[in-house]
């Protein structure tokens, strides 16, 4: 909830209340126009906390890859990373009775070169 009994609505852009599926979490990953040739539907991925290493690890798979690239979702300025790069969306799904990761988190993942099947 983003308001509460008596509010106004502070921002007409920003949604007062935020609803999550039931549905399986995903992630979506934004991969560089550099390395998109080397992604496939059904790539393992594996996926670990952006910020701490010793969180644990998480496996998944690549579900299916965007049709187009685009600008960076987030256009936030972070030393070393460039915001001008076109990036294709991969949505990855998370291998089934694993511990869920937080919604909004951040994290790093990893898709390990192998030969497309």
């Amino acid at each position: 909830m983003q308001v509460t009994v008596g509010d106004f609505l502070p921002n007409p852009r920003q949604a007062p209340m935020l609803y999550c599926s039931n549905t399986p979490r995903i992630i979506r990953a934004e991969v560089e126009q550099e390395f998109a040739g080397k992604i496939y539907v059904g790539q393992l991925a594996k996926i670990k906390d952006y910020s701490a290493e010793d969180q644990g690890e998480w496996k998944g798979k690549v579900e299916s890859i965007s049709d187009w690239y685009t600008h960076r979702r987030s256009m936030i300025l972070e030393p070393l990373q460039f915001n001008d790069v076109r990036t294709l969306e991969a949505i990855i799904e998370f291998e089934p009775d694993q511990k869920p990761l937080k919604i909004g988190q951040r994290v790093r993942v990893t898709l390990p070169l192998a030969s497309q099947s």
